[in-house]
């Protein structure tokens, strides 16, 4: 059947001012209307199309994947949706550039009031959301793929991490016994025979002893910081903990004739043991590295985000350049012969601090004094609690 272009141009003229490009076609495929948005979008021409069957001028749609389904809906079958995602070409089109286009189409009979009835096929233009989509796919593949790779190195260092925390128990735990019988020989020797022993021989002596006393404290330093690798948390008073390491640091605080005050929040979710280490050490730092009268302010505070356990004190400060250095194992910055340690001390608080994903701060002058700030997030240790203030 051959139809009017006119006439069809006046019935459909309405659809060339919706935003979907519109291709309207007889039950048999014979293209009666196409809008301009449709013609701008596939470069086909009304005039030159029309009486023209769909499937002559887009051959694909011969296929049986798609003529069966546009045959159903000719015999009365519910309308159908085109996906973009599966069926982005169902009608073919480029962009000005000449990039495919990508279209959710939608396909339905349509019976007008007067007339036969049409085909109605609606374009909806999805090639930019496909394009992201399409991205976003491949950057959520790739992501995926980087994540892969990363849980495999999160594992294979835990498996390292592991391997690493026995060896240091079993080393440390396995030398103490051959360290303490050389220690307990070597005692021997100097009691029982020294007076066989002339000066040389003595001093000899006392260097063995005194440098195997440091490495059991090296041990039993090593075998304390393999043990720190997880927290236990519980809810602890701030104020009471505080003084307690105060209590047991009374002995060196008389010593020094320090000062020490503190200023802190009521109470802190978080791991005992662990906290005291750091506040201890930094207390013992702060009093042994001072050679004026120590004034040492210890504080725990809240922020937004994070708490802050802070130590500060007015003694001989530490050089920029090693900040770094003071935090690893055994690197101590001053000759054992004026400051006694072993230099684990920082390591410790390094290793709290780094299993609960928190950074430390140092702020420091050359004989003026030092603040460690240890900053941790509060999701990780603090929780709110509301505290009773009995009269």
């Amino acid at each position: 059947m051959i139809y009017d272009t006119t006439e069809t141009n006046e019935q459909f003229a309405v659809l060339n001012y919706v935003e979907s490009g519109i291709c309207v076609t007889d039950l048999s495929f014979n293209i009666l209307f196409i809008n301009r948005r449709f013609e701008n979008w596939t470069k086909l021409k009304l005039k030159s199309v029309c009486n023209h069957k769909l499937t002559e001028i887009f051959p694909h749609l011969e296929e049986d994947r798609y003529l069966k389904r546009l045959t159903a809906i000719i015999n009365g079958g519910p309308p159908l949706v085109f996906s973009a995602q599966i069926h982005p070409h169902f009608i073919l089109a480029e962009t000005n550039s000449g990039d495919e286009m990508s279209f959710q189409t939608t396909v339905a009979k349509y019976i007008p009031e007067s007339g036969e009835a049409v085909l109605m096929i609606s374009l909806q233009d999805m090639t930019e959301p496909i394009k992201s989509l399409q991205n976003i796919t491949g950057l959520v593949k790739a992501l995926r793929k980087v994540e892969l790779k990363l849980e495999l190195k999160i594992e294979e260092l835990a498996q390292t991490n592991d391997s690493l925390e026995q060896f240091a128990f079993t080393a440390s735990h396995d030398l103490q016994e051959p360290l303490r019988k050389i220690l307990t020989f070597v005692s021997f020797l100097k009691d029982d025979y020294s007076e066989g022993f002339d000066d040389t021989a003595d001093e000899y002596i006392s260097y063995v002893l005194d440098a195997g006393h440091r490495m059991q404290d090296m041990i039993r330093s090593l075998l304390k910081l393999s043990q720190i690798n997880e927290t236990t948390l519980t809810n602890i008073g701030c104020g009471a903990l505080i003084e307690s390491i105060i209590s047991d640091q009374s002995i060196k605080i008389k010593e020094k004739d320090a000062c020490i005050t503190y200023n802190c929040i009521p109470t802190l979710f978080a791991d005992e043991f662990q906290i005291r280490l750091i506040i201890t050490n930094l207390l013992s730092n702060a009093l042994k590295f001072n050679t004026n009268k120590p004034n040492v302010h210890i504080e725990i505070s809240k922020g937004n985000e994070f708490f802050f356990i802070s130590v500060e004190d007015n003694g001989i400060g530490i050089e920029k350049k090693y900040f770094d250095k003071i935090f690893q194992l055994f690197k101590g910055l001053h000759r054992r012969d004026k400051f006694e340690g072993t230099g684990i001390g920082l390591s410790y608080c390094k290793r709290i601090i780094d299993l609960h994903q928190g950074t430390v701060d140092i702020q420091s002058e050359i004989n003026k004094g030092t603040k460690f700030t240890f900053k941790i997030p509060i999701q990780e240790l603090l929780v709110d609690t509301q505290v009773e203030f009995l009269e």
